[in-house]
């Protein structure tokens, strides 16, 4: 049986698109924050409820443009760690900055 009361979300217990309704707010700002150290970050959470399984979760929703930046900044970070990696494996790298702790 189809539910039609709510909005097709993915359920993360039932690991599947679901019929999910919105639940009650926590509080009066209905879910809308700016974060205070980046006021460009306007964000909306919705609590919701899946009509499945039952299961209450938080769905967040932001500017697209902030998943792209959410993107390059993975790209960013996986790359630093992979040129950390390939440092740490290279015991000459591990001497010369091993060497350079010494000399300050």
């Amino acid at each position: 049986m189809e539910n039609t009361n709510g909005t097709k979300t993915w359920c993360k217990k039932c690991q599947s698109v679901t019929e999910c309704r919105v639940s009650e707010y926590e509080n009066d700002s209905k879910g809308i924050f700016t974060d205070s150290t980046y006021p460009d970050l306007n964000y909306r959470i919705r609590p919701r409820e899946c009509l499945d399984c039952g299961d209450q979760f938080r769905t967040y929703e932001i500017d697209d443009s902030y998943i792209d930046e959410l993107v390059e900044l993975r790209k960013l970070i996986t790359s630093i760690n992979s040129q950390v990696l390939e440092q740490i494996k290279s015991p000459t790298s591990i001497e010369k900055l091993l060497n350079s702790f010494k000399n300050e």
